[in-house]
């Protein structure tokens, strides 16, 4: 990679001066100009598959990094916000996966390959211009290539962490009460860990910043997943409508045995 030339990233590919914009809207953009179809198509296996095609640009990235000390022990995502049309993804020249849904985030646990903390790394990343799942893809729009979004580490407790949450909220007949409903899914990675003694804590608070309540959940593990749900009243919110938009803000605290929050997440709710 001695060659290789530096780009900001996020940023699409085309828009740093390299490959060229192209614009269909009734169309696939390679349709009359070559023969291409998706990956297995017909029983010439090998003619047309995108990634033998004679014409699809790969953007190849390369970055060194180093993990915080504070990371030790714990398990290393990193996330890919937006990548199209599709990627393949190596740490310290170890083949990690593949991704191809280019406006969905892509998460990979990259613990395995990662040198101590503080100890150089390597992340490289080929992304494919044209995969089978651009024909899913194709909308009214300028094709683009590239990593276009935010790509970050991120960590996570080995005994638990907050895998998925979801809320509702169910207004009274009257529309002047409501029951905010709240279900966490908690996951630890090592089987083994010690997640006993661990709550999360669910606070709502109020477009103003004010405190509407805090409730406590005690999940229970069986094998690598627990659940926790409350479910609580509240007053006479202000109510989300198009015309007045409120919004509340929950946030979700896990804690572990000692009252140390491990771990927070959070969204708006209406």
């Amino acid at each position: 990679c001695k060659n290789f030339d530096e780009m900001k990233v996020p940023q699409h590919i085309e828009l740093a001066g390299y490959d060229k914009i192209h614009y269909i809207n009734t169309m696939y953009p390679w349709e009359g100009h070559i023969y291409r179809r998706p990956a297995g198509y017909g029983k010439e296996k090998g003619k047309g598959m995108f990634s033998q095609a004679e014409y699809n640009p790969v953007g190849s990235y390369r970055r060194d990094f180093t993990t915080p000390a504070e990371w030790d022990g714990k398990e290393i995502f990193v996330s890919f916000q937006g990548v199209e049309s599709a990627f393949y993804l190596w740490v310290n020249g170890q083949y990690v996966g593949y991704s191809e849904d280019s406006y969905t985030p892509s998460e990979f646990d990259i613990s395995p390959y990662l040198n101590a903390p503080g100890e150089q790394n390597n992340i490289s990343v080929q992304v494919y211009r044209w995969s089978d799942g651009s024909y899913l893809e194709d909308q009214d729009f300028i094709r683009l290539s590239g990593i276009f979004r935010d790509v970050f580490l991120f960590c996570k407790d080995k005994n638990a962490s907050i895998f998925d949450f979801n809320y509702t909220t169910d207004l009274d007949e009257e529309y002047n009460n409501a029951v905010l409903n709240v279900e966490t899914t908690l996951r630890r990675y090592d089987e083994e860990g010690n997640a006993e003694g661990y709550t999360v804590d669910a606070t709502l608070f109020d477009a103003e910043g004010n405190e509407v309540f805090t409730q406590s959940m005690t999940p229970a593990f069986e094998g690598k997943e627990a659940a926790a749900q409350i479910s609580v009243d509240v007053e006479a919110p202000k109510k989300w409508s198009a015309e007045e938009p409120n919004l509340y803000q929950l946030v979700l605290a896990l804690k572990d045995a000692e009252g140390n929050i491990v771990e927070t997440a959070g969204c708006n709710v209406g």
